[in-house]
């Protein structure tokens, strides 16, 4: 835990803006309109300081593995630990659900090294989660060849 922070469960309509507020501020995200964010099939999860959302994940759901989604850290807020705790967080529902691997896409690898996390082909990771949200999106916009899939087995 980090002292002031709270973590919890992201419900509804309101907290979905609130995710895409932070993946836009953030960089995660440069167009709203094109922002995957469900909780159908998903969990989400905010970071709050003070009342004041300050960082989020997500996990998008398969069958037996799942896609880590948009760590995104407020600028004001990082390298405090709060993205290892988002990360942790999510990390432990993929556990708890029992899947045997955890996804991503990411351009950035020395994060992820430390985690486990290792490249992994593209077509891997649209074969073991076709239907999430995230794939569908960068099938349908057409950016999947520009990001590294990573895979962490659990």
């Amino acid at each position: 835990t980090i002292p002031g922070v709270q973590i919890r469960k992201a419900a509804g309509s309101k907290d979905l803006d609130l995710i895409r507020d932070l993946m836009l501020i953030c960089g995660v995200s440069t167009i709203r309109a094109r922002i995957s964010a469900t909780l159908d099939g998903s969990t989400w999860w905010l970071a709050f300081r003070d009342g004041i959302e300050i960082g989020c994940i997500g996990l998008e759901y398969g069958d037996g593995a799942s896609l880590m989604r948009a760590v995104a850290v407020e600028e004001s807020e990082r390298n405090l630990g709060l993205g290892d705790a988002l990360v942790n967080t999510a990390l432990d529902a993929a556990r708890a659900r029992k899947d045997a691997a955890v996804y991503l896409f990411s351009k950035t690898d020395d994060f992820w090294q430390r985690y486990g996390f290792q490249p992994v082909e593209m077509d891997e990771l649209v074969a073991a989660l076709p239907e999430a949200p995230q794939v569908l999106a960068g099938l349908q916009w057409d950016w999947l060849e520009r990001e590294q899939a990573w895979k962490l087995v659990l």
